[in-house]
C-alpha cells in the first residue's frame, strides 16, 4: 500500500505537443491548460521535494525535502569551473554541517544517451541520469564554454529547454550556455548577457537578438544568463536565495570564501583589465561598460547617462573627477582603440571603419586617429604590425593616465592576435582594399 500525495502544476501555453510532457498532460483547446501530475510517496520524501506555495517551513531531518532542485546540462567543450563553482556553492548550502547531503538543495547532471561530455580543458563528465521531467526541477542550468561546442549540441536538448521553460523552470545559461538558450528560441524579445570576448560571436549567430556586456549576469523573466565561469558562484547564490532564503545562500557563499555576491547590476570585468579594475567607482565602471557595449552605435552623452542610470551632470563629474577627461573624449579614445584593430588587421576601407565607429567621415577619423596614435591610418597600415604598435605605444603615453593605460591595454591585446595570413591581416571579401582619398 502506498501513502503519499498527488502533486499538480497547471500552466497555460501553446499546444505544441512536447515529447517529454505528453505523458503527464491533458489538453483541451488550441491554447491549452496543461495539468502535470506526479505522485510522491511519503517513503520518498528524502529524495524528492514537496510542492511549494510560498515559503515552506522546515521539517525534521527524516522528512526534509530539498527546497530547490537543479538539473545541469553540459554542452560539448563546456567550462569545467562553471560546473564546479555552481555545484559547490549548492553543495555547501545543502545541509547544516558541510557534509554534502542534498537536504535543502538537490542537483543532478543530465544528458542524452548516457554519453560523457568533454570539457574545454579535456576532462570528461558523465551524466548521472537522462533528461528528467521538468516538473521535478526548479532550475535547469546549461553550461557552455568554447563557442565551437554548440555545433555539436543535440536537438533533444534544445527541445527539452523549450519544455522546461514552458513549465516555469528557471533556465540559466552559464558562460556560452546563453547561446544554447538562444538556439532554443528562448531569448526572443529578451536580453542576453554574454562575455565581452564573445559578443561578436553572439551577434554573428543571432543578429536580431539583444545582448549586453556591461554586467556579470542578467535576469530576464525565467531566463538567466551570465558572462563567464567565474560568475557561476554568484548565480548559484541567487538561485539558492530565491528558493531557500538569504540565510541559506549566505552559508554557501561563506563556505566558498566569497566576501560578497555579485548581482545582475555588477559591472563585468573589462577587456585588458588592469586599468579598469583600478577604477573604484562602480557607477563610472558601468558607464564605461555601456560605452564599450555601444562601441559601434555611439551614444550622445545624454543617452549614455540614461543607460548608465545617472544624470548627465553626474556622469560628466565622475569622468572629470576620476579620469581627468570628459566623457566624450574618453568615448572617442575607446572607439579609436577598437577601430585601430580594424586598421591594423584588415584591409577594410577607412570610410567604412569611420562610419562603423561613429566618425563623420574618413577625414574626421584620420584626424582623430593621428592625434591619438601619431600615425595616420594609412601610415599605420603600411608599416609591419609590430612596428606600428611600437610607435603607437610611445604616442599614447602623452594622454591622460587612465586613457593612456586603456589604449596601451588595447595595443597589448592587439599584439596577441594570431596572424590571419602571410601579412597578419584579414582581407575581407566584401570590403576591398581601401582607395580612400583621406588615408
Amino acid at each position: 500500500m502506498f501513502v503519499g500525495f498527488l502533486r499538480v502544476r497547471a500552466t497555460t501555453q501553446s499546444c505544441v505537443p512536447p515529447t517529454l510532457a505528453a505523458q503527464n498532460s491533458l489538453n483541451y483547446n488550441k491554447k491549452c491548460t496543461f495539468l502535470y501530475f506526479s505522485f510522491v510517496a511519503i517513503s520518498d520524501l528524502g529524495k524528492r521535494r514537496l510542492p511549494r506555495d510560498g515559503d515552506m517551513t522546515e521539517v525534521d531531518d527524516k522528512s526534509q525535502v530539498p527546497l530547490v532542485s537543479v538539473g545541469f546540462i553540459l554542452i560539448p567543450e563546456f567550462t569545467l569551473s562553471a560546473l564546479a563553482g555552481f555545484a559547490d556553492t549548492m553543495r555547501l548550502s545543502a545541509d547544516d554541517s558541510f557534509k554534502s547531503q542534498q537536504k535543502y538543495c538537490a542537483w543532478t547532471i543530465m544528458g542524452v544517451d548516457g554519453k560523457s561530455v568533454k570539457s574545454s580543458c579535456g576532462a570528461e563528465v558523465a551524466p548521472w541520469e537522462p533528461l528528467r521531467y521538468p516538473i521535478d526541477l526548479d532550475c535547469v542550468v546549461v553550461i557552455g564554454g568554447l563557442v565551437e561546442g554548440h555545433s555539436g549540441i543535440d536537438p533533444r536538448i534544445l527541445e527539452y529547454l523549450r519544455q522546461a521553460h514552458n513549465q516555469g523552470c528557471v533556465i540559466a545559461g552559464l558562460c556560452t550556455g546563453s547561446f544554447a538558450l538562444a538556439y532554443a528560441g528562448l531569448m526572443e524579445h529578451r536580453t542576453t548577457c554574454v562575455h565581452w570576448f564573445h559578443k561578436p560571436d553572439f551577434e554573428r549567430a543571432f543578429p536580431n537578438l539583444r545582448c549586453v556586456t556591461d554586467t556579470v549576469f542578467y535576469k530576464d523573466g525565467n531566463c538567466w544568463t551570465c558572462a563567464g565561469g567565474g560568475v557561476a558562484h554568484d548565480v548559484a547564490a541567487h538561485v539558492i536565495e530565491q528558493y531557500c532564503g538569504r540565510a541559506r545562500a549566505q552559508i554557501g557563499a561563506s563556505g566558498m570564501l566569497m566576501t560578497s555576491t555579485q548581482g545582475y547590476r555588477s559591472p563585468q570585468p573589462h577587456l585588458e583589465a588592469d586599468w579598469f579594475q583600478d577604477i573604484a567607482d562602480a557607477h563610472l565602471r558601468r558607464a564605461i561598460l555601456v560605452m564599450d557595449q555601444n562601441i559601434r552605435h555611439p551614444l550622445t552623452i545624454a543617452e549614455l547617462a540614461a543607460k548608465a542610470q545617472m544624470s548627465k551632470y553626474r556622469l560628466q563629474r565622475l569622468f572629470q573627477k576620476h579620469l581627468t577627461v570628459s566623457a566624450a573624449r574618453f568615448f572617442r579614445a575607446l572607439r579609436l582603440a577598437h577601430a585601430n584593430k580594424e586598421v591594423l588587421y584588415t584591409r577594410r576601407q577607412f570610410t567604412n571603419i569611420a562610419a562603423e565607429f561613429g566618425f563623420s567621415d574618413a577625414s574626421h577619423f584620420s584626424k582623430c586617429f593621428a592625434e591619438t596614435f601619431q600615425l595616420t591610418p594609412s601610415d599605420a597600415r603600411a608599416l609591419p604590425i609590430e612596428a606600428a604598435l611600437s610607435k603607437m605605444r610611445v604616442a599614447v603615453k602623452s594622454a591622460p593616465v587612465v586613457v593612456a593605460s586603456m589604449l596601451e591595454g588595447h595595443l597589448f591585446f592587439s599584439s596577441q592576435i594570431d596572424d590571419l595570413g602571410p601579412s597578419g591581416r584579414n582581407i575581407l571579401k566584401d570590403d576591398p582594399v581601401s582607395t580612400d582619398a583621406h588615408q
